[in-house]
């Protein structure tokens, strides 16, 4: 705010001189008014320097706000992450195995199926929370391998793209998919590409994508999000008779 007053002072000092120079000799009065003029120009690049220096100033302060903000974004998502965890927990001392537990200080418990089906059954509305869709038609998932101790080709990758995803208006809490999953080697064993289709299942309630087995073995992929995040999954191979994993791939979205 001090550098317009300063510059508005130098303009009427300068037209001061100019108004009482008309009198003065012509070569006086250009003396007076050609330092004036460079003192005034001088001022004005000191101001701009001033300007400069204020205006990189608010850009680093605006990058340490959104720096600050996206922090505390990944702070409060790892908070829900871990209420989504307790709640979890929790609700395994009010419900059985094929029920969802509202939440809260309630015993409350609602069947599975009832999660995201578009109508509040708990009497806090929880059953309707979450109910983003994160495995839609054409995203593409890439999972590395954590151990392997079943599938015969050993993959070093394993891809899988959703093809179709319907989710019924008459049974919503339950979407049937497509898959094609793509299984990709490198190893010693010989480099090879393998495309399976398969069908697969969302479940809100879990929270898991379970792709159903697609070759003789009967292994099939069960993918758990943690609840909040939508851009990765932990996934396990399953063998269809026991449910026991044998394999596990970190999942995420391409």
């Amino acid at each position: 705010q001090q550098a317009p007053k300063s510059i508005m002072k130098t303009i009427l000092v300068l037209w001061a001189l100019f108004v009482g120079s008309l009198g003065a000799p012509a070569g006086s009065c250009k003396n007076l008014l050609t330092g004036k003029l460079e003192d005034f120009k001088k001022e004005l690049g000191e101001t701009l320097d001033d300007l400069d220096e204020a205006t990189a100033d608010v850009v680093n302060l605006e990058h340490d706000i959104h720096e600050k903000a996206a922090k505390g974004r990944e702070v409060m998502a790892e908070i829900d992450v871990l209420e989504y965890q307790i709640d979890h927990l929790r609700g395994h001392g009010h419900c059985n195995d094929h029920q969802f537990w509202c939440g809260g200080d309630s015993i409350h418990c609602v069947d599975k199926v009832a999660v995201c089906d578009n109508i509040k059954d708990c009497h806090n509305g929880h059953d309707e929370d979450h109910c983003e869709e994160p495995t839609p038609a054409g995203s593409v998932w890439k999972g590395t391998v954590v151990y392997d101790h079943c599938t015969q080709r050993k993959p070093d990758t394993i891809s899988f793209t959703i093809d179709e995803y319907d989710r019924s208006e008459y049974f919503p809490s339950r979407p049937q998919i497509d898959v094609t999953i793509d299984i990709d080697r490198t190893a010693r064993e010989g480099h090879g590409h393998w495309a399976l289709v398969a069908h697969a299942t969302y479940n809100f309630a879990d929270h898991k994508l379970v792709i159903q087995p697609p070759e003789k073995d009967r292994l099939g992929l069960v993918c758990e999000f943690d609840g909040v995040h939508t851009d990765h999954c932990d996934g396990h191979v399953i063998h269809e008779a026991t449910l026991e994993p044998c394999a596990e791939f970190y999942f995420a979205r391409q």
